[in-house]
């Protein structure tokens, strides 16, 4: 029985260790929303201005327009690099919710194994201590037949 109250103990400890995991998967996983809605704000915004200068051609030289060019086209890179964090974000936070996912999926599955594991030995312990008194109620019952009959002599 010692054996088996040890491995109900271990398994309510690493059932609160997968809790603490659970919980912070879930923070880096709400960080990665974040970081993600960011992203995907500042390539909106980097495309919308990209997207406003590319159809100005307002220039009153050429001089003027190779400089308008060389900033839509510095803004147009700049759309791409936030194009690419959107998407790194969007990887992080799609794997940051597997993995908050397995991680309840792994505190789920040893709270259920901790809470057979406790019923299974509640219920022996149970079995035990009703044998027990079955064992003292018949032993009296027998002392007292004892009794009665030694005085019935």
């Amino acid at each position: 029985m010692t054996a088996d109250r040890a491995k109900v103990a271990r398994l309510r400890r690493i059932e609160r260790l997968r809790g603490i995991e659970h919980r912070l998967k879930i923070g880096e996983a709400a960080l990665a929303e974040a970081a993600l809605v960011g992203a995907g704000t500042l390539a909106d915004r980097t495309a919308r201005l990209a997207a406003s200068y590319a159809g100005r051609v307002e220039a009153e030289d050429g001089a003027a327009l190779a400089r308008f060019q060389r900033f839509a086209a510095g803004l147009e890179g700049l759309h791409a690099g936030a194009a690419a964090g959107a998407a790194t974000a969007r990887d992080r936070a799609d794997a940051a919710r597997r993995g908050a996912a397995a991680a309840e999926k792994r505190a789920e599955a040893v709270a259920m194994l901790a809470a057979s594991c406790a019923t299974a030995l509640a219920r022996r312990d149970g079995q035990r201590v009703h044998a027990e008194l079955a064992r003292k109620l018949n032993n009296r019952s027998k002392e007292s037949a004892r009794h009665i009959a030694a005085r019935e002599s």
